[in-house]
């Protein structure tokens, strides 16, 4: 049960790493990646957090110290992965802002072209 909540640390802190130093370059697209590979990490989550849970159990009735110490550990786990999951949905926001920010850019853009070529033919029928 150790290993497995070091292997979810550790896995914590790459995506962490991942997300935190790549959060400008990333869009919408790069979510749904996020999401689909996040998902399998949470439900490993839940198992260990599970896990714990049972082991909290039988340390309460047999007073095993090192299970209280572990079950720290998991809250702090738990807290760190609320505190992604905030960075995750900040980002989001982010990314559908500026997603709408670009379209509104291009679309003025299309307008202004569309303009010209209106200019030009009104210019092209008032000479004829």
């Amino acid at each position: 049960l150790i290993q497995e909540y070091e292997v979810l640390q550790k896995e914590l802190n790459k995506w962490k790493r991942e997300i935190l130093n790549d959060i400008d370059s990333l869009y919408l697209e790069k979510l749904d990646k996020i999401d689909l590979f996040f998902r399998p990490f949470e439900s490993n989550l839940m198992s260990v957090t599970r896990k714990f849970d049972c082991l909290l159990d039988c340390s309460y009735r047999s007073r095993y110290p090192f299970i209280k110490v572990l079950n720290e550990d998991l809250s702090i786990l738990q807290r760190k992965i609320k505190e992604f999951h905030k960075c995750i949905a900040t980002f989001t926001l982010t990314s559908l802002y500026t997603s709408q920010q670009k379209a509104m850019e291009n679309d003025v853009k299309q307008d202004h072209v569309e303009q010209n070529n209106l200019n030009d033919d009104l210019d092209e029928a008032y000479i004829l």
